[in-house]
């Protein structure tokens, strides 16, 4: 592998990582808000003890 090369992956992979942070933390918050909208619009008792 050449320098050219080298390079271009270096660059990929800096540009990949916080697309990558970002879209983790995205699917965290809006799973983390369908729980919250589960547990509120059904039954909070039963909802907790069939995920628990």
């Amino acid at each position: 592998m050449n320098i050219k090369q080298k390079l271009t992956w270096a660059f990929a992979a800096i540009a990949c990582v916080p697309v990558i942070l970002v879209a983790v933390l995205v699917v965290l918050n809006l799973r983390e808000g369908a729980v919250t909208s589960f547990l509120d619009s059904s039954g909070a008792r039963s909802a907790r003890s069939t995920m628990a």
